[in-house]
């Protein structure tokens, strides 16, 4: 959830153009593994940073 009405705007940009995208990505392949894969990759990328964080004990 966002703290900010700005953060908010953020967050429905992003998921919206990932629905866009997705719903493209499935009108072309219509298969949904591509789709699992693209977000496991969206997932990984941008969690990678903070596990990194973690197991480091960065705090901030």
């Amino acid at each position: 959830m966002a703290a900010t009405f700005e953060g908010a705007i953020i967050y429905f940009a992003a998921f919206f153009l990932w629905g866009i995208g997705s719903g493209i990505i499935y009108y072309k392949q219509k298969r949904l593994l591509p789709l699992i894969i693209c977000h496991f990759l969206v997932n990984i990328s941008f969690s990678i940073f903070p596990i990194i964080f973690l197991i480091l004990g960065v705090t901030g």
